[in-house]
């Protein structure tokens, strides 16, 4: 009966363990975590000892049982490759879509002073009540308050008042009042300064 030599000296891991193990001070084996360093698969393992010595990890020759890349193989599987990682194809940038921002168009009312040879446009009417006052609210050489809105001047007719209060009396109730009711009081903004 022939036998198989069994080796006394250790292979594969543990081989390449008791080559690099460290021992506490009582003589004991340091364990430590995953796999010594320095060691490679392709190097230490127990199929790269026994392709290096002709036989399989479990004393079997190799002619005697198929490799485990030739059982792939016969099965439909490929033999692993050990290529680096295929590049990952950069995205081609999307081209950039000139895209217009318009701005919003806005329309605010105006406040249109429509004294004759005026033409202000004011945001409010609160400024259109301080510019009739500041600009046109003066004496005439009649000593009177005259109105000139479009609404009561005519060429051959003037509107006269006696006195300031008749007259402002007047344009806020002919006049004033009416653009409140048509546009509202207009944005809350402080005053112009021009007027």
């Amino acid at each position: 009966m022939s036998s198989t030599p069994v080796s006394t000296q250790p292979i594969g891991y543990s081989a390449f363990r008791s080559q690099v193990t460290e021992f506490d001070e009582n003589g004991n084996p340091i364990k430590k975590k995953g796999r010594p360093v320095g060691w490679r698969k392709s190097i230490h393992s127990k199929a790269a000892l026994a392709a290096a010595t002709g036989q399989s990890g479990d004393g079997v020759t190799p002619s005697a049982s198929k490799s485990s890349a030739a059982q792939r193989m016969s099965r439909g599987q490929a033999a692993p490759s050990y290529a680096p990682p295929k590049q990952r194809r950069a995205r081609q940038p999307k081209p950039a879509v000139a895209v217009e921002s318009k701005e919003p168009e806005v329309e605010f009312n105006v406040f249109k002073c429509e004294w004759e040879d005026c033409g202000s446009e004011l945001h409010n009417i609160d400024t259109l009540r301080k510019h009739v006052i500041k600009i046109h609210g003066k004496k005439t050489s009649e000593d009177d308050y005259e109105c000139a809105w479009s609404a009561c001047f005519k060429e051959d007719e003037i509107t006269a008042f006696d006195d300031m209060g008749s007259w402002m009396a007047h344009m806020e109730n002919e006049h004033i009042k009416p653009i409140t009711h048509k546009l509202g009081d207009g944005p809350r903004a402080g005053l112009s300064g021009g007027c």
